[in-house]
């Protein structure tokens, strides 16, 4: 995304030390490979011959791509893509916007050089609070963390109110999927089968397929739309966004048992396939530009037109969470070939993109592996690693799982007062990035890890670690209204009793592999799967009370209380739908 004239600098020491010692202001560019609006500042301001003389003369020019650092993009964003900051030498912000046209990036940049320069210490007095302090955030410990059902019951409260009940979804406009707020309230749906929570769910993920949201000539789903009622989409297509809703339709289909959201799940997998997906050595590409005038013709008209350019950067994060939804699709949907696909991933991830001490890169472009930094990668592999178990039977990975949640507990994890933090402490860190912080949604999915691992190893540390990790929200979660929307599902997850399934059985057996499809197929708040072998692991399945027979069998326990094993399929099947997703 280079801007031709502009000398930019990456974000780093070399550039904070240039601005400082030329005591120039910093112009921070935070933009994306996907954005509309990013490229058209570069074909417009940043092509400008008097913007491009200002910046060059007056400013440090800084670029950073929102996905390859979305650390930064958390402490600096304006409100949106691309945002134009602007930065004292010591990083804290001057002022900032969105997209800015030539003429008024012209006057901006007059004003704030003129700014800066007639303050006698070079630095703005009225710096942004959020960047100038650059003070480490406290945060309260609770010894007894009270985590109980009233969360989840305030949370959805709030996600009900804001519920728009013409076109579905939630807010007003510009209208995002929001697939932690979907699959929070299919998660209370299946628990209480409430009538008025189903009509949310099928208006919101029909009029979401049904409208201008989903591509109907190739397939995904754009990132957002600009209107109420889901007609006027923004048309990048992220893989983050399609790996959550495809696992959002594969467990409303299951949940409600429509067979348009089935179809649509296969369309999603398809595109997928067919645009982002790195097929010879497993992966899937970041995101695919939004191009409007490609997406005004339909596929025939389409045809001889390049389509709009994939960025093929590998984002561990975003790809671990569409290995998560390709093993749900292959279980589900019965597809051998996408389990196949997802277990060829988990091993490029496994083997390519972690450092020498086992922590997971956050992208890997034809440079290779970069930026071992962030929190949510650890989590979504870590989570990853352990559905591979539960699909595969691949002990390895359970330890490696383990291997890595003892990493994240060493490296992220705050024992005074519980909770990780989003990132890791570099040597001589810039701006805003000396403050370290713990995010509602990163934590929650960390919990809810914690939780699965806890019920696939009995480690009570795990446990107990989850419950503290959501204590640190527990006095401020209503101030993110329906963001809390995740912290409500782990909360949900904590109180629930969880649904072991263990199949005793040789792996490899028809009758094994049948009782374990079965079992994956099987959604609840709180589930873990896995099978032992006789031949391999004899020893623990006596320990754990489980008796070896000729027959493959399944043992069901929800919470303490266990049912009659089975050995037949649809037998389990049967009594699985008998246990409500709560327990």
């Amino acid at each position: 995304m280079a801007t031709a004239g502009i000398l930019w600098h990456e974000w780093g020491e070399e550039a904070f030390r240039k601005a400082k010692e030329l005591k120039k202001p910093i112009l921070m560019d935070v933009s994306a490979a996907w954005c509309h609006w990013c490229h058209e500042m570069d074909q417009t301001s940043y092509s400008d011959k008097e913007v491009i003389r200002i910046v060059n003369s007056s400013f440090v020019a800084i670029r950073v791509d929102t996905d390859q650092r979305p650390d930064i993009n958390r402490r600096y964003n304006v409100g949106g893509w691309p945002s134009t900051v602007f930065l004292t030498p010591d990083g804290g912000v001057i002022t900032g916007a969105t997209y800015v046209p030539p003429d008024q990036m012209r006057i901006l940049l007059r004003q704030v050089s003129e700014q800066f320069s007639r303050s006698s210490e070079r630095r703005i007095p009225k710096a942004s609070a959020k960047t100038s302090t650059l003070e480490v955030r406290s945060y309260v410990p609770h010894l007894e963390p009270d985590i109980s059902d009233l969360v989840t019951n305030d949370v959805l409260n709030v996600v009900i109110r804001s519920y728009d009940n013409v076109y579905g979804g939630f807010g007003d406009q510009p209208k995002f999927p929001q697939p932690d707020v979907v699959s929070f309230v299919l998660q209370e749906y299946a628990i209480s089968k409430d009538q008025g929570l189903q009509l949310i769910l099928t208006r919101t993920l029909d009029n979401m397929a049904e409208g201008g949201m989903y591509d109907r000539e190739e397939g995904g789903f754009f990132r957002y739309s600009t209107r109420r009622d889901w007609t006027a989409p923004h048309y990048e297509k992220i893989l983050e966004d399609n790996a959550r809703l495809l696992s959002i339709y594969l467990d409303a289909y299951q949940i409600l048992g429509k067979s348009s959201y089935k179809e649509l799940a296969e369309q999603i997998i398809q595109y997928v396939d067919d645009t982002l997906s790195n097929g010879p050595i497993g992966g899937f590409f970041g995101s695919q530009d939004a191009d409007e005038e490609y997406y005004r013709y339909n596929s025939s008209e389409r045809e001889g037109k390049s389509p709009p350019k994939v960025d093929k950067t590998i984002y561990i994060g975003q790809n671990a969470l569409m290995v998560n939804a390709y093993l749900k699709a292959s279980a589900v949907l019965h597809r051998r070939d996408l389990r196949d696909f997802a277990g060829k991933t988990i091993n490029f991830l496994l083997e390519k993109c972690r450092d020498e001490n086992g922590v997971m890169y956050h992208y890997h472009d034809e440079e290779g592996a970069k930026f071992p930094h962030l929190l949510i990668d650890q989590v979504c592999m870590a989570r990853v690693l352990l559905e591979g178990y539960m699909h595969f039977s691949e002990t390895s990975y359970l330890q490696l799982a383990i291997d890595m949640t003892q990493s994240m507990l060493d490296v992220f994890y705050e024992p005074r007062t519980g909770g990780f933090y989003d990132t890791v402490m570099e040597k001589n860190p810039m701006g805003a990035m000396r403050q370290r912080e713990k995010i509602i949604d990163e934590n929650s999915h960390a919990a809810e890890h914690l939780l699965r691992l806890y019920d696939l190893t009995n480690v009570e540390e795990y446990s107990e670690k989850a419950k503290a990790t959501l204590g640190v929200f527990q006095d401020t979660f209503k101030a993110y209204g329906v963001m809390a929307s995740c912290y409500a599902r782990a909360a949900r997850m904590l109180t629930t009793p969880s649904v072991k399934i263990t199949v005793v059985g040789r792996q490899g057996d028809a009758n094994t592999e049948a009782l374990r499809e079965t079992s994956l197929t099987f959604y609840a708040c709180r589930r873990s799967v896995q099978i032992l072998d006789p031949s391999i692991e004899r020893d623990r399945i006596g320990a754990l009370g489980y008796q070896v027979s000729e027959v493959p069998t399944a043992y069901v326990c929800v919470g303490q209380t266990c049912i009659e094993p089975s050995q037949d399929p649809k037998e389990l099947a049967a009594k699985l739908a008998g246990i409500t997703s709560k327990g």
